[in-house]
């Protein structure tokens, strides 16, 4: 299993990771306090800067201020870049308490973006507002990543879209209404939506009831702030079961606003919880499980060979028994999560490519074998794993790692978890008419209360 990861363009390296069980229950630094009290935030100015008056959210480049983001924990970028840099450079600063009808600004004009496929979410917008200044320092970085080059076109495109968080358009922008509470309609992250008239899609969009699309994401806001309250109460034991949950649902919303079934049709992605005990000898079939997967070899000499590397090393460093006991534990922890997440999708591929193989003998596929991802939940931590299904002996990337604990995280969280379910989602939709995908009913429709 290749373990790669985006650049740490403006969010932490990932994948720095789950080898130390230690850090699945450590507080994160920004783990300080529960959600700021509105009757206690600072909505005045402090004169340093124009984007810090009345504005909830931090800007993307750090301004001389100690002031905490006031709005449910607020966005906080992770560290400033030479992409935000030129962002702040290139784009003139708003009035604060502007009027989006009033606002003078000109966006660019939605007849001069190429056409393209009604699915496509990223090759129309590269030359968008600062992406063009982005695109060669993002292209070297994609260059340096091992295995990249056997990435295929889903692949690459979620990748690339992780990457530029809050420098690519990826929420419409008539969701502004209803998501202005969150504070994310800030001048500092309209990059976030789609241009004002623009009517091209983008990755996370909706199919029908777009009140409901937007609740659907404002569970992924909520699901950062919930588990970093469980962190910092001691509730540890829920974190994994929440997270596991919360994905589901917004992954069951996305399905049902597409009119698919979920129940009776073949998915292309798979949420799996895993507690610090987890060893690949547990019971696979567990109630956790989105399917039985097939079974695939053990490595049990690599392990002894790498136990042994670590041995090694701690003795170099003069560490204790225990201090080795415990490497040697996480490094088996590490291992087995990975051969249970690489089995699962091996399996799920091989389900595919059944289904979809020609009848009567046929070697071929009726259509070709989409792409997998899937959610690995460790305590706070989501690995982004995905699998090119169309061949058994693609591997297995994993592309992301978010962490959940993290205070003023939640939108760029929301984000890593949005993306991968509605590009599968829209993946599926070209896959009606076979017997891979099943419609909802009409009368589902109507017997659900929320829509």
């Amino acid at each position: 299993m290749h373990f790669t990861t985006p650049c740490p363009a403006h969010h932490q390296l990932a994948m720095d990771t789950i080898v130390a069980l230690g850090d699945l229950t450590d507080s994160s630094s920004y783990s300080e306090s529960t959600d700021v009290d509105m009757a206690e935030a600072d909505w005045t100015g402090h004169g340093r800067d124009e984007l810090l008056v009345e504005i909830p959210c931090r800007p993307s480049i750090k301004i001389e201020s100690d002031d905490d983001a006031s709005l449910r924990g607020g966005v906080v970028f992770p560290r400033q870049t030479v992409a935000w840099a030129r962002k702040v450079a290139v784009v003139p600063p708003r009035k604060h308490g502007y009027d989006e009808a009033e606002f003078p600004f000109e966006f660019p004009d939605p007849g001069q973006l190429s056409d393209d496929d009604g699915y496509s979410t990223s090759s129309d917008w590269d030359s968008y507002g600062a992406l063009p200044l982005t695109m060669s320092e993002y292209d070297s970085v994609v260059a340096r990543l091992e295995g990249s080059e056997d990435w295929n076109a889903d692949q690459r495109k979620l990748h690339k879209l992780l990457y530029m968080r809050g420098l690519h358009p990826m929420i419409p922008s008539w969701w502004r209404v209803s998501l202005k509470m969150w504070g994310i309609t800030q001048p500092h992250l309209d990059d976030v939506f789609t241009p004002r008239h623009s009517k091209k899609r983008v990755a996370i969009h909706a199919y029908g009831n777009e009140v409901a699309a937007t609740k659907a994401l404002e569970s992924l806001f909520y699901l950062s702030q919930t588990v970093s309250d469980y962190e910092e109460i001691g509730y540890q034991s829920k974190i994994t079961s929440t997270a596991v949950k919360g994905i589901r649902s917004y992954i069951k919303w996305a399905l049902r606003d597409a009119g698919i079934d979920n129940r009776r049709s073949l998915l292309n992605m798979l949420v799996q919880g895993y507690t610090p005990d987890f060893h690949v000898d547990d019971d696979s079939q567990s109630g956790e499980s989105d399917f039985a997967p097939s079974p695939v070899s053990s490595n049990e000499d690599g392990d002894r060979e790498t136990a042994d590397a670590v041995k090694a090393g701690g003795k170099r460093h003069h560490q204790s028994d225990a201090e080795l006991e415990e490497a040697q534990r996480a490094l088996r922890f590490t291992r087995a999560v990975s051969r249970d997440l690489e089995r699962r999708l091996l399996g799920l591929g091989q389900r595919w490519r059944e289904r979809l193989r020609q009848k009567r003998g046929g070697k071929g596929f009726v259509a070709r074998p989409p792409t997998l991802y899937a959610f690995a939940v460790i305590q706070h931590i989501v690995m982004l794993a995905s699998y090119d299904s169309g061949s058994a002996t693609d591997p297995v990337v994993v592309l992301e790692q978010v962490r959940l604990n993290e205070r003023g995280q939640w939108l760029w969280n929301a984000l890593s978890l949005a993306l991968p379910v509605n590009m599968a989602r829209d993946a599926l939709n070209g896959f009606r008419g076979t017997s891979v995908v099943v419609e909802r009913r009409e009368e589902d429709w109507r017997a659900d209360p929320d829509l």
